[in-house]
């Protein structure tokens, strides 16, 4: 798993989607920064919920382009 950094404050509030934080101040933003915790339970589930979606389709696809590979060699 890749460890992610937090960014800073201030690369946050430049970078960040403007949008999202309209109307709040910075203590705002924050305390929501500081409240998110990487790695947590909501986001193993996320992670899972993908793998199981992403790793058989690349499973098919690979075995699709060995079929494929594998016809066109008896082909000549």
């Amino acid at each position: 798993m890749v460890a992610l950094e937090k960014p800073s404050r201030a690369s946050y509030l430049e970078n960040g989607d403007q949008n999202h934080h309209q109307g709040k101040t910075e203590d705002q933003i924050s305390l929501e920064l500081e409240m998110y915790q990487a790695g947590s339970a909501l986001d193993q589930k996320l992670i899972t919920k993908q793998d199981k979606r992403i790793i058989p389709l690349s499973a098919g696809i690979y075995l699709l382009c060995y079929l494929d590979r594998s016809n066109i060699g008896m082909l000549t």
